[in-house]
């Protein structure tokens, strides 16, 4: 892989090393057509996401050449696709949050910037976790007796981003002119509905704010606020920002002080406190934070949080059940017996979670701070239950049921423990067949009618459908 950074003797792109006086002839040399279908192989494929023009992981697998020599060739003069728009719910009366998303030919390059971006401000590269930042901030409040929790959120926090502001200060680290056009080109391009009249592009130029969901949006995002926070973390006992939700702790006697310095640095950078989700509170008090609801003796998780996980799992029960009715909707193969084990395997992934490429996904794993464990003993109850009303009987009395109690243990005690689904364990192809034909993905009769690179594929795309699925699980934290 091009990009890892455990990879000291990468000759590609080595992490350590960055010359800010190359950094063009730079970006040209991970633009190649070699390493563009690297990236695509390693990277892109594992998000089967299609932008505005409806080309899909396989249909550009099938087109590789033509693409891959289309990024390289035009990389000098590149001209971004607009984005495509998508809408995400955050709740009743709330405006939806706007998503753009880009064609595989744009993520790559925009794959290749954020590189650039990590290697030129590491120091902006926020790799804690959040439930270790929860342990930690509970421990701080846990000892602390006396002081304020001031809890802020910034408003509209991508939208109201000075583009002018942002450039200055990517300028300020270097002139590659290559490299500076195509980051103000890829925040200006035009996010557009999926049936926009080509006669309106222009009306749909950003020149405000930066894009959401675009790889290079969080990393930017944190330059644009890295001198606020080495500002305000040096005037207060505690500081964390979590994109646009920041908390304090504070002494009690210089808090109001504190809040208006706040408000007045944000201001400077054409930023604004959303009031109506700004508090300042004892520091024994309950709050929520990132879907927490901590206090001095406990770590639970927000209701909100809950029922979202609760209503994932009932929808994934409900869809199973139609499946398992209509036998027209499913794989020729898919019998009932092979049906079983992928609701089993699915199922006990919502409990446990699972790794891949040493990352954790799942809503255990990003709850797993809590000692609230009351919580987790109720949600395997709530489970047996949905499952035995809303499954056939004959799939329920062959399901082996994982535990949240157990699962829990395992992630904080023994982190490589066999009880959660590990990914990189299916390393060879015979593990890839075997692991596929198992849960009906494949048809075991005709393994051997498989490619290799159709295999890899096929077990790629469930791997990266079902560690997408846990993190659609969290929902909005904030």
């Amino acid at each position: 892989m091009i990009f890892d950074k455990e990879e000291e003797n990468n000759n590609i792109f080595p992490y350590s090393e960055i010359n800010e006086d190359q950094i063009d002839e730079s970006l040209e040399k991970y633009l190649s057509v070699e390493n563009i279908s690297e990236i695509f192989h390693s990277y892109i494929i594992k998000h089967n996401i299609i932008g505005i023009d409806n080309i899909d992981n396989d249909l550009f697998r099938k087109n590789i050449a033509l693409h891959t020599n289309h990024i390289s060739k035009t990389i000098r003069d590149y001209h971004y696709s607009p984005y495509l728009e998508k809408l995400i719910s955050k709740g009743r009366n709330k405006n939806p949050r706007v998503v753009s998303i880009p064609t595989i030919k744009d993520r790559i390059v925009l794959y290749v910037l954020k590189e650039i971006l990590h290697r030129l401000y590491h120091e902006c590269v926020h790799s804690e976790l959040i439930n270790t930042k929860i342990r930690k901030l509970h421990q701080i409040i846990s000892k602390t007796n006396t002081g304020n929790i001031i809890k802020i959120d910034i408003k509209g926090f991508y939208d109201s981003i000075n583009q002018n502001i942002l450039l200055e200060k990517l300028k300020g680290k270097t002139n590659a002119h290559l490299f500076l056009s195509l980051i103000e080109n890829a925040i200006i391009n035009p996010t557009v509905p999926k049936y926009y009249s080509k006669s309106d592009k222009k009306s749909f130029y950003q020149y405000s704010g930066i894009p959401q969901g675009l790889a290079i949006s969080n990393i930017l995002a944190n330059i644009y606020l890295s001198d606020f926070d080495n500002e305000i973390s040096s005037k207060c006992n505690y500081y964390y920002r979590y994109v646009d939700d920041i908390l304090l702790i504070c002494n009690d006697i210089n808090k109001n002080d504190l809040f208006i310095k706040i408000k007045n640095s944000l201001k400077r950078i054409n930023l604004e406190i959303n009031i109506d989700k700004t508090k300042i509170i004892n520091i024994s008090d309950t709050f929520i934070f990132l879907g927490y609801r901590i206090n001095k003796n406990n770590i639970s998780i927000r209701l909100e949080s809950i029922q979202n996980h609760i209503n994932s799992i009932f929808a994934m029960l409900n869809f199973y059940k139609n499946l398992y009715d209509n036998k027209l909707l499913r794989e020729k193969w898919l019998t009932d017996d092979l049906l079983k084990n992928r609701i089993e395997s699915d199922i006990n992934e919502k409990i446990t979670g699972a790794t891949s490429q040493s990352k954790k996904y799942g809503w255990l794993f990003y709850f797993s701070a809590i000692n609230d464990l009351a919580i987790l003993y109720k949600m395997n109850l709530i489970l047996k239950s949905a499952i035995h009303r809303i499954l056939p009987s004959n799939i329920v009395d062959k399901i082996l049921l994982k535990s949240y109690i157990k699962a829990y243990h395992e992630i904080r005690h023994n982190p490589r423990s066999l009880y959660i689904e590990n990914y990189d364990n299916y390393d060879t192809i015979e593990k890839k067949i075997k692991y596929l034909s198992f849960r009906g993905y494949i048809d075991k009769n005709s393994e051997k009618d498989y490619t290799t690179e159709e295999i890899e594929y096929r077990f790629s795309i469930v791997r990266e459908n079902n560690l997408a699925r846990m993190q659609r699980d969290l929902g909005s934290l904030s």
